[in-house]
């Protein structure tokens, strides 16, 4: 069964009643973000509108980036925002090919935020670690999209 936990360390305790033999597999796999490492796995945000599309994540050792897929229906003044964040991350806006239009590297925990103005298309938020960076904890963050039209 799947079981939502947040942050922390988890126990599993297998018992038996102690009158007959039993023998089971045990198998536990943490599921996060992960699936969102590659831009090909992007998270879709879809439409950007004038309503934040706002999402909860993680990054650290083993999930370096975050992709998010959104699309701009028009011309429109784009704001992506990396806030309440717990150790260092960047912030990337690319184009449907996955090129580097905008960064954002504030360092530490400071929000990393973005302003285009985006043509009609497809679009990634990149949520990354700095390239160079020992990362020994989960940083959490959150990632803000919103758009409206000029």
């Amino acid at each position: 069964a799947f079981i939502p936990l947040g942050p922390g360390i988890y126990y599993v305790k297998c018992s038996t009643d102690m009158t007959t033999k039993a023998s089971y597999r045990l198998r536990l796999k943490a599921l996060g973000d992960q699936d969102f490492a590659r831009r090909a796995t992007a998270k879709n945000m879809g439409p950007l509108t004038g309503t934040k599309k706002i999402y909860t994540g993680t990054a650290g050792r083993n999930d370096r980036n975050d992709w998010f897929r959104f699309t701009i229906n028009g011309r429109r003044d784009s704001t992506l925002t990396l806030k309440n964040l717990t150790g260092d991350l960047n912030l990337q806006l690319c184009n449907a090919a996955g090129n580097v239009l905008n960064a954002s590297t504030n360092g530490g925990t400071t929000t990393d935020q973005i302003l285009r103005q985006l043509n009609a298309g497809t679009y990634y938020a990149r949520v990354l670690v700095p390239a160079g960076t020992l990362v020994t904890t989960i940083v959490n963050y959150t990632l803000e999209l919103s758009a409206l039209p000029v």
